[in-house]
């Protein structure tokens, strides 16, 4: 029992000496402003989970918020729409086919008017940005213009009579009127060199009543082709060919009627009194089959908000769904685009029933099927190109997210939801395939392009994103098209502001993101991102953490280094202590950073946290074990020491109970000097790039200095905060051993 107490007045008498030893600490001014500043030091590290949005060293802002789009071009088209009434763009559209590339894109107007916008270069014709007329209506005012389709056809005459050793593709543009005519020509380029496209008419075509919907033909349209070389249908039915055909649904008050028309020579081949009530659109489904296989499986599809009927090409009914599938009139059908090609039992139209389920239609049978229920209103659908059977993947666009539809290895249906930048508006239009960056391009209402990538291999996503400037309130659906001028691909769109944008389809860099900026992806950078797109902010708050780590861990191994040798030459000495005092002596006299750039270059490149706590802690130790031979060497010789020896105590517990709290106040005051150095040393390596760590330090921040000075001088936030906390945290260091001066001397407390 009284052992007991003789311990516990010990361990009182000693938490009494530290409380005084801090008390003259805490007086002293500079150990005051050092206290405080790591102080704050411990709580901002404390807090890090709280106020950092990417706790993680390897985070790098997404792809959506890092590259845009390069646009090559805007141009208003005011002029185009300074004509009276009321006048509507349609497009763009494209004659861009089997890999030839497009040297110009079109549009239209409700007016009847047809506009070519050159691609070409400097001193053509037909130069990048420049637009002009190639076909004028002669109709008048009144008479407006629908929309109009650009289809490809094979003069197959042509091509057997071997006028052209490659197949003879030509351009065609079909052009439906509200007086009743339909109007079809062909886009030419008479001078190749000019590259400017001119109007050939062709044929025209006559019908009663009105157009409902639109003008489709068994002729894949350009805005709908891929990557592939889809064969198109032919003109000038050679027998062996089957020609092209324009089907079209007109309404008068006799009912509707489903037309099928021969292009060359014009030929009426059917019309059909449909049964459907108040249909909506026609789509056509096989415009890659073989004219056998047309015959029994291509499909004219006609809808309305209620139900979907399929004709065979002689136009007798195939199926017809029931009258409750409540369609979505502004989605329509979807169709992926390699169906049209490959022929199976089990190719289906998807289209949103509802408002909120997506569901297809065998193009076979016309069963109908939900694929799922997402439970919130949809406002666009689209899929992949696909294969035969259920395409790789759908995209439902709802108002805040969109929906990723496939099916997983046991056929079953997979959801997953991506998040839509906020405050873009409502993703209203089909996407369009990209076929070279495998994504699906969607544009907004308001003007947000974004490129969803099907198979990113950093997970992201979206790959890149675009706002056009001025913000739209709607635009037309984009363009995918391959640039005959430039061989790559591109894209294109029309805002309902009259503006025709040019991008490139290949995402540009646009990191360091700027402070606070706003991000599509709604990621906050406060202190922007560097230009690997990491999270500056997030950066410098973790290396609260580590540098602390760092610095704490270099001193302890440093400090106890230093102890184990000063006390055995000190006390012990002898030949092992002369020769250990003699190795301390030389590593002390070479230069510190010439030692730690050496050390540093035996360590693998990747090296990491503990090599480099033991690299700069094998470099440090000397100063502190001299410092410390010297006292450990006095106070071995004192009077008290010999009493011990003499009394036959141990050298072990001579050591512990007689030298070493005799050396403790200096302890400390040497390990704040060693924490300071050892974060200064870190600091070094890493500004230097001699110290790759998979952590965040102040240094590694540093390192953007020395690898790129105009970056700094651009985004001055990258350096400034890693800059002032390390030396702050340095300074302080110095204060708290300042500080700690008063306590190791007592008579500097009397000065």
């Amino acid at each position: 029992m009284q052992g007991s107490r003789q311990k516990d007045n010990k361990s009182n008498s000693t938490l009494v000496k530290y409380y005084r030893d801090f008390k003259i600490f805490y007086k002293n001014k500079y150990g005051k402003v050092g206290f405080i500043i790591l102080l704050s030091f411990v709580i901002i590290a404390l807090m890090t989970p709280a106020i950092v949005y990417h706790p993680n060293y390897f985070y790098e802002a997404p792809e959506v918020d890092t590259h845009i789009a390069s646009q090559l071009t805007n141009t208003s088209l005011q002029n185009v729409t300074q004509a009276p009434g009321s006048v509507s763009i349609y497009g763009p559209f494209s004659t861009d086919v089997l890999n030839e590339g497009a040297s110009a894109i079109y549009f239209g107007t409700s007016s009847g008017k047809i506009y070519y916008y050159g691609l070409g270069t400097y001193g053509t014709d037909a130069p990048l940005g420049s637009y002009g007329v190639v076909y004028n209506s002669s109709f008048g005012n009144s008479v407006r213009m629908l929309s109009p389709t650009v289809v490809p056809l094979i003069n197959c005459v042509l091509e057997s009579a071997a006028i052209s050793s490659n197949t003879l593709i030509e351009r065609f543009v079909v052009m439906p009127f509200t007086n009743g005519q339909i109007e079809i020509g062909k886009l030419v380029f008479l001078d190749l060199g000019l590259k400017k496209p001119e109007y050939i008419p062709f044929t025209n075509i006559s019908y009663n009543g009105t157009i409902v919907g639109n003008v489709v033909t068994n002729s894949i349209p350009f805005s709908s082709t891929t990557d592939t070389s889809i064969p198109s249908f032919n003109y000038e039915d050679n027998g062996y060919n089957t020609p092209g055909t324009v089907f079209f649904i007109t309404q008068n008050n006799t009912g509707d009627y489903l037309h099928s028309y021969g292009i060359s020579p014009l030929k009426l081949f059917n019309v059909t009194k449909i049964t459907m009530n108040k249909p909506a659109g026609i789509e056509y489904y096989g415009a890659g089959f073989s004219p056998n296989k047309a015959e029994t499986d291509a499909r004219i599809l006609i809808y309305n908000s209620t139900s979907i009927q399929g004709y065979f090409l002689n136009q007798t009914l195939a199926w017809s769904t029931n009258n409750s599938l409540n369609i979505d009139l502004n989605v329509a059908l979807q169709i992926p685009s390699y169906y049209q090609v490959a022929y199976s039992k089990i190719n289906s139209a998807f289209f949103i029933s509802n408002g909120d389920t997506v569901s297809n239609v065998s193009l076979s049978s016309g069963l109908v099927r939900t694929v799922v229920d997402l439970s919130q209103k949809l406002y666009s659908l689209s899929t992949t190109p696909g294969a035969a059977g259920f395409p790789t993947h759908i995209l439902a666009a709802a108002s805040t997210q969109a929906f990723v539809i496939s099916l997983n290895s046991s056929n079953a249906v997979k959801v997953s939801s991506v998040p839509l930048p906020a405050g873009s508006g409502n993703f209203t239009t089909a996407a369009t395939y990209d076929p070279v960056s495998d994504a699906l391009i969607l544009v907004s209402q308001e003007g947000e392009i974004l490129s969803f990538s099907l198979n990113s291999p950093s997970g992201e996503p979206f790959s890149w994103s675009y706002h056009v400037s001025p913000t739209p309130s709607n635009t037309s659906q984009v363009l995918y098209f391959s640039d005959a001028n430039t061989g790559f691909g591109e894209i294109s769109m029309i805002s309902n502001l009259n503006y025709l944008y040019i991008f490139n389809s290949t995402a540009k860099s646009m990191t360091p993101i700027p402070s606070m900026a706003k991000t599509p992806s709604g990621a906050r950078f406060l202190l922007g991102t560097t230009t690997s797109g990491q999270d500056v902010w997030a950066e410098f708050i973790e290396s609260f953490w580590t540098d602390w780590v760092f610095g704490l861990s270099i001193g302890l191994v440093t400090i106890l280094v230093s102890v184990a040798v000063a006390l055995y030459v000190g006390y012990r000495g002898g030949a092992l202590g002369s020769a250990l005092e003699t190795a301390s002596l030389a590593l002390f006299l070479i230069p510190g950073l010439a030692l730690l750039i050496a050390l540093a270059s035996l360590f693998p490149k990747n090296a990491d946290f503990e090599d480099l706590i033991l690299i700069v802690s094998l470099t440090g130790w000397p100063f502190a074990a001299f410092s410390l031979i010297g006292i450990v060497r006095s106070i071995s010789a004192r009077s008290f020491v010999e009493a011990s020896k003499l009394f036959g105590s141990k050298t072990f517990h001579i050591m512990r109970g007689h030298i070493l709290p005799n050396i403790g106040p200096l302890l400390l005051y040497l390990l704040a000097l060693s924490i300071a150095g050892g974060i200064g040393a870190v600091s070094g390596l890493e500004f230097l790039g001699l110290a790759p760590l998979s952590v965040a330090t102040w240094g590694g921040m540093l390192n953007e200095v020395y690898n790129d000075y105009f970056a700094v001088a651009a985004s001055p936030q990258w350096i400034f905060p890693p800059a002032i906390a390390l030396t702050l945290f340095v300074v302080a260091i110095i204060f708290i051993s300042r500080g700690m001066d008063e306590v190791v001397n007592p008579r500097l407390r009397r000065r």
